[in-house]
């Protein structure tokens, strides 16, 4: 799961699962509230579209307006490649979950590996998610696949549920338990 092609590998693949879970929704079923404030299951759906096409329409404009082209690519290419996927990875995985779980479906299939890579990106990083301080003095443990992290009261739980309360999603919270619950209530 260390290199980037596996990485890029798992991103389309969470993908066209999620993909194939949209396809499968009643017109009824689009219109559920997701676990994103907001945003219906078609809104979420919508939102993946976008983050898997909008870099290439946006990169068209600015390569174009760019004085110069050739080095812009070249600039842009060299930071891409610098960056991480598993930001997009892990956005799949969690945007599956704010899916899945309103309309009482099972998550989507997410390998051993894949899982960990998320929760280690969720529960490592603030990002957009609040994560890392969202479970900070925490020990969170998957009672599902061997991956833990942090220290202090432990919250335990399956991994889906871990990362969903991880990144501030309190359907999972009922997922979990242990003496750190409390605490991760009060900070979701």
């Amino acid at each position: 799961m260390g290199t980037a092609l596996d990485i890029w590998t798992a991103v389309a693949a969470q993908r066209v699962e999620f993909g194939e879970l949209i396809e499968g929704c009643s017109p009824n079923q689009l219109e559920t509230q997701s676990l994103c404030s907001g945003w219906r299951v078609r809104d979420v759906a919508g939102h993946m579209i976008w983050v898997a096409s909008q870099p290439r329409l946006g990169e068209a404009w600015r390569v174009l307006g760019a004085v110069r082209p050739h080095r812009y690519v070249e600039r842009e290419a060299i930071r891409y490649g610098h960056g991480s996927a598993i930001g997009y990875l892990a956005d799949a995985i969690v945007h599956g979950l704010d899916v899945c779980a309103p309309l009482g479906l099972d998550p989507i299939e997410t390998s051993e590996p894949v899982m960990r890579a998320s929760l280690d990106h969720y529960l490592g990083h603030d990002s957009l998610t609040g994560g890392r301080s969202r479970t900070r003095g925490l020990r969170m443990e998957c009672d599902d696949l061997e991956w833990s992290t942090g220290s202090g009261p432990v919250v335990t739980g399956p991994a889906h549920a871990i990362l969903g309360a991880a990144v501030g999603r309190r359907w999972f919270l009922t997922a979990l338990s242990g003496p750190g619950l409390g605490e991760l209530s009060t900070r979701s």
